[in-house]
């Protein structure tokens, strides 16, 4: 892929790779990060299950509502991108919210990091909503529907999803811990 003059295939390949795969990034982020520390991440898991569960919503609402794009008879509203990047936004102030809230527990680097990849996001969600625009993938309307509906969708599932995350982390908490115990039983 060669960049053009103007930057739009740049635009492009940080649209197609910013959004698509992010809740399975975060997804195996938390896991790594667990794994290292024997200590799973509440925070981090809420932010993988909602982007993982973001792609199933807006493209239900795609199908359902059937608005073509306007270069293809494809479903095009909302525009799935600007959903994605909305939600992303909206899920990582949220999780430096919650870690703010849990600042006795929370290191200061952690939440400094949370800060920052929110701040990015924020940023960079205008930059691929004009992208969608741009690329004549999806009508202005589109976008401007995808961009509230996105971070809407995060502030509705958050509740739920932080508190069935926080239940899987003490879970496997605990399963890692008998496990321990139990090994180093085994070990006398």
């Amino acid at each position: 892929m060669i960049l053009s003059s103007d930057g739009h295939m740049l635009f492009h390949l940080a649209s197609q790779l910013y959004p698509m795969y992010t809740g399975l990034w975060i997804f195996c982020a938390w896991l790594c990060c667990s794994l290292q520390k024997a200590k799973f991440d509440k925070t981090l898991l809420a932010v993988g299950c909602v982007m993982l569960t973001n792609p199933a919503v807006s493209y239900a609402l795609k199908h359902l509502l059937h608005q073509p794009r306007p270069c293809s008879p494809d479903p095009g509203m909302p525009s799935a991108h600007a959903f994605w990047a909305a939600g992303l936004s909206a899920a990582l102030f949220l999780a430096a919210h919650s870690q703010c809230s849990r600042s006795l527990s929370a290191s200061t680097t952690k939440l400094a990091a949370l800060r920052l990849y929110a701040y990015a996001a924020c940023f960079t969600t205008p930059l691929v909503a004009a992208e969608r625009i741009y690329s004549r993938e999806h009508t202005i309307a589109q976008v401007a529907v995808g961009l509230p509906l996105g971070a809407l969708y995060t502030l509705l599932v958050w509740g739920p999803i932080k508190w069935l995350s926080d239940t899987i982390a003490c879970t496997l908490d605990s399963i890692v811990s008998r496990m321990a115990k139990d090994k180093g039983r085994k070990a006398m």
